[in-house]
């Protein structure tokens, strides 16, 4: 059976391994996977509940317990993007692409500068997140596995598809939230091309791509660019 989330061992693990105080550990991971308000692991959904919620840790634990709170609300998305992207699209995608996809989702609205009330939260979070990039291998192994025994991966293949012939690829870069941003910028200036953007593992970069028409059972998200399955 496929865990949904990393276990607590594993969150203290990585928070110990950071250098931070591990008198605080169960409490924060309580707060996050059994709030009495709000819903389980809102801080990684919702950019306002990560800063409200984020800014309540640091009063009560200081700012090693801001980064035991950002590194697990992380270690959940990493986890969640490895699991399904090798469960559901039948690829692995790396850790490095899955760090940073889950720093955009969870901490990519927080610049590197921001700061809130006084607390210089942008800096924190990117201290953690170059945390987990510099010991992106051990992590990587350690989520694998908590993923669970091989034989639960449906399906079975794990190297992630090459960009197909349909799509021409326009540009490539370093971050998905870059390919993302210059693809939406590209198609406000000229809103009849059919964009989109997707991982590249030929260079291990993300690709913009572009394409004549959408091949049956290709879907658009809500700014209409297309995703490949």
């Amino acid at each position: 059976m496929l865990k949904e989330m990393p276990s607590w061992k594993t969150h203290n693990k990585w928070a110990k391994k950071m250098g931070l105080d591990e008198s605080v550990f169960n409490e924060i991971n309580r707060l996050i996977d059994f709030p009495i308000n709000g819903r389980h692991d809102e801080g990684r959904r919702n950019i306002g509940a990560l800063v409200s919620e984020g800014y309540e840790v640091y009063e009560r634990y200081g700012e090693e317990g801001f980064k035991v709170y950002v590194l697990h609300h992380l270690l959940d998305e990493v986890y969640e993007t490895l699991r399904r992207e090798i469960t559901r699209r039948g690829r692995d995608i790396g850790i490095d692409s899955a760090i940073e996809m889950a720093r955009v989702k969870v901490t990519g609205l927080i610049g590197n500068s921001y700061v809130y009330r006084g607390v210089r939260l942008g800096s924190i979070c990117r201290d953690v997140f170059a945390f987990l990039q510099d010991n992106s291998e051990e992590l990587y192994n350690d989520l694998l596995s908590e993923i669970g025994p091989k034989k639960h991966w449906r399906p079975r293949r794990l190297i992630a598809p090459p960009i197909p012939a349909w799509c021409r690829i326009i540009a490539e870069f370093r971050y998905l939230e870059d390919a993302r941003r210059h693809a939406l910028r590209l198609k406000g200036e000229r809103p009849q091309r059919i964009l989109g953007y997707d991982f590249n593992p030929k260079t291990g970069l993300w690709a913009k791509l572009e394409c004549e028409r959408l091949p049956p059972g290709i879907e658009t998200d809500k700014d209409g660019l297309f995703i490949l399955p």
